[in-house]
């Protein structure tokens, strides 16, 4: 009976111990993914070449709806689409 304790107490160590290292592995995931997503935000508005009240801005409007969401085809003057050619 008491080697069959024993097992146990073993296993149940072993499985503490694995659980130690998947809770720290799981936190430096997270710290991990939580950087990237930072570092890619980053390069996007890095790009746009935006000052920060540019971005505040942009970042207030959008809040507001006030933006137009990228699917929407601007309006084009005299009824004419994106599609269409101009012929001057």
């Amino acid at each position: 009976m008491a080697n069959k304790r024993i097992k146990l107490k073993k296993e149940l160590e072993k499985a503490r111990e694995r659980l130690e290292e998947w809770t720290k592995r799981v936190k430096d995931l997270e710290e991990a993914y939580v950087e990237a997503e930072k570092t890619e935000v980053y390069g996007i508005f890095e790009a746009a070449d935006l000052s920060p009240e540019e971005l505040a801005l942009v970042i207030e409007k959008a809040r507001r709806g006030e933006m137009q969401k990228p699917d929407d085809e601007p309006e084009v003057p005299d009824g004419q689409s994106l599609t269409e050619e101009v012929i001057e």
